[in-house]
């Protein structure tokens, strides 16, 4: 039986300290603010479109579950990876749940037609891409070596 110590279990893993869903979603929440506090036009964009950028969304981010799911690995970033993900959407982005997530905010900005909001999507990508994904790339490189620099060489961290 392997002796591991607490210290080096609370280390393996990508160390990324806001959920991601919950950094979309206090984004969402910022953007209504700012709606209230600077007024400004909405583009011209029927509601509607919104609601199909968001079901895109939902439907890209089951196709990432499923790929998570059959190879037994964990969504969250806060415990281990047990599987290099390289099926499914991960085929043509590294990180094509976080690219659900940017299409989601977008659809619910252009669907509660939030100027705020939708201001808020390049925030969004620079958090998640600074704060998040590269915690992840790190850690995958350390957790699978070579492999991991295989994958970065065979898809985009981003589409």
């Amino acid at each position: 039986m392997l002796n591991r110590s607490p210290k080096a279990d609370t280390l393996d893993h990508p160390g990324v300290l806001i959920p991601p869903p919950i950094i979309i979603a206090a984004l969402c929440g910022v953007g209504l603010l700012l709606d209230r506090a600077l007024p400004a036009p909405f583009p011209p964009l029927p509601a509607w479109s919104g609601g199909i950028l968001l079901a895109a969304s939902l439907a890209l981010a089951a196709l990432c579950l499923k790929a998570l799911r059959d190879a037994k690995t964990t969504l969250r970033p806060d415990r281990p990876n047990s599987a290099l993900v390289r099926t499914g959407p991960y085929r043509y982005s590294r990180n094509p749940i976080y690219v659900a997530m940017l299409i989601m905010l977008t659809g619910i900005a252009v669907m509660a037609q939030s100027p705020g909001m939708l201001t808020l999507v390049p925030v969004a990508w620079l958090i998640l891409d600074r704060y998040v994904v590269r915690r992840e790339e790190n850690y995958l490189n350390r957790r699978f070596g070579s492999a991991y620099l295989t994958f970065r060489n065979e898809a985009p961290r981003w589409v």
